[in-house]
């Protein structure tokens, strides 16, 4: 089985963060759950924080785990955790030109945290390091200082969403040169750092298994280990403009996974588009959940945007991530109960 959860995510730490960062932002985490149980989901339990510590606490298995997750993420994306994946262009640029006293120094690299690690962590993991490292102790206490103001941490973080966004437009905007003419700088910075290129670019979007685009096993277009959808949904396709984009209310029973392999859970449909479901659960699903969905007609993979309770049941609204219909035209899916 490949592991789908990112076990650095869990522990909020960074993917090269040292055994004691480790060790220490555990105890952290576990008594902080122990103190606060109503913060535990689905998704952030003590079971989970276990499985992540027995994973990343043995050299060995860290090193095993670490091969697959690199093979499925860019080295960036791992650090950058949700700093990175919810960075809004707009906004962020327009924050961050309160921000120009900062230096270039990420805080979040130096004390070994994720962006959106909360303040137990981040105090855990600067008095390990404090301990451990004392060389380093006024870099330290500057990432910290920042770090746990919450006002000087939220304009820290805008600041640094927009040195992302820079450099993803400065790639984007960079031509490839000529071979023949191309100079090559005779000095490079010793603390210039090539990122990571991830092994395998493409991979399942609900267990994350790799797959190999235009190769024959995968014509079906389902992956080979879930039997998920493999193709993102495109909105802008004429193909899904064809179809009726109201929603139509339907009745039936499916089936959805949250984890794979793992038994599946029974939903009641509510209603369909082609961009997304409503159905009735007795699942408390969490927002932004990423769930695959095995109905008669179709399959899917959907993230959960929004849920609310209904008649002693709880009602889930998700979109398609990924969505293969048996009927491209016409009535799109049909339901028998």
């Amino acid at each position: 089985m490949i592991e789908r959860r990112n076990f650095y995510r869990i522990l909020h730490i960074q993917p090269d963060a040292s055994m004691v960062v480790i060790k220490e932002s555990y105890r952290a985490l576990i008594k902080k759950l122990k103190t606060h149980p109503e913060l535990a989901s689905s998704n952030w339990n003590e079971s989970l924080l276990a499985l992540a510590f027995d994973t990343l606490g043995d050299p060995l298995k860290r090193a095993e785990y670490d091969r697959e997750l690199l093979n499925r993420y860019h080295i960036k994306e791992l650090s950058q955790g949700a700093l990175g994946a919810n960075a809004n262009p707009g906004a962020n640029r327009q924050q961050s030109r309160h921000t120009g006293n900062f230096t270039q120094r990420n805080y979040y690299r130096i004390l070994q945290v994720q962006p959106d690690a909360p303040i137990t962590a981040i105090k855990a993991s600067y008095q390990a390091l404090k301990k451990n490292f004392p060389l380093n102790a006024g870099l330290l206490d500057e990432a910290y200082r920042i770090l746990s103001d919450p006002e000087m941490r939220q304009q820290y973080d805008a600041f640094l969403i927009g040195k992302i966004l820079h450099t993803a437009d400065t790639a984007a905007e960079k031509k490839p040169a000529a071979p023949s003419s191309a100079i090559m700088p005779q000095h490079t910075p010793e603390q210039a750092v090539q990122p990571y290129t991830a092994v395998i670019r493409h991979y399942c979007s609900f267990c994350k298994t790799p797959y190999v685009p235009q190769i024959s096993p995968y014509q079906t277009g389902h992956c080979l280990e879930c039997a998920s959808p493999l193709h993102l949904l495109q909105h802008e396709n004429p193909e899904m403009a064809r179809r009726a984009m109201m929603r139509i209310n339907i009745t039936g029973i499916f089936d959805f996974y949250l984890y794979w392999p793992d038994k599946p859970f029974k939903g009641v449909f509510q209603d369909l588009s082609p961009t997304g479901i409503r159905f009735l659960s007795a699942m408390a699903l969490d927002t932004k959940d990423i769930i695959k969905i095995d109905a008669p007609n179709f399959q899917a993979v959907a993230e959960v945007t929004h849920r609310q309770h209904a008649n002693g049941s709880i009602s889930v609204g998700t979109r398609f991530i990924a969505v293969k219909f048996e009927q491209l035209y016409g009535n799109f899916v049909s339901i028998e109960v």
